[in-house]
């Protein structure tokens, strides 16, 4: 059996400042929870709704130490991840770091909506949009130390 403790992966910043904040708003947050007992994938999130289990990723353009991109347009480990996910039945909703720093309240409202939506097929809305970038984005993103100028907000003060 896979001890899964001393394997996950290091959570981003912003994963446990959303999850509070959903489970503040009464949505079900399942810990460690995966679609199979050997997987290769961690999802960031897990929420249970309404007998739906859907996987919440947020998408870092670097990592914050090393500036090494993490998530870009075409990044195929982001299409395998989600591709495992979805053939498991578990929808999933990406959001980037910097829209759940500064649209916390927006980012909820899409999950229950996408929740809603899937069990009793209410239209889905747009609360919110933001296109991922290239990788050669994240590069200058990370060479300018982008994700400091929402990071190092004080009313978001994670670091």
């Amino acid at each position: 059996m896979i001890n899964r403790d001393k394997i996950l992966p290091t959570k981003g910043y912003t994963e446990e400042r959303l999850k509070k904040y959903l489970k503040d708003r009464s949505l079900n947050i399942l810990d460690y929870c995966y679609p199979h007992i050997y997987c290769d994938y961690f999802p960031d999130i897990v929420i249970e709704a309404k007998g739906v289990i859907i996987d919440i990723e947020i998408d870092e353009p670097y990592v914050y130490k090393s500036k090494e991109p993490t998530h870009w347009i075409d990044n195929i480990i982001d299409s395998e991840r989600n591709n495992y996910f979805t053939k498991s039945n578990w929808p999933v909703i990406r959001f980037t770091e910097e829209q759940v720093c500064l649209n916390i309240e927006k980012c909820y409202l899409t999950i229950q909506n996408v929740i809603d939506h899937i069990v009793t097929g209410v239209e889905l809305k747009s609360y919110m949009s933001a296109s991922l970038w290239t990788r050669d984005e994240a590069e200058r993103m990370a060479n300018s130390d982008f994700r400091k100028t929402y990071l190092f907000k004080e009313e978001f003060a994670i670091i």
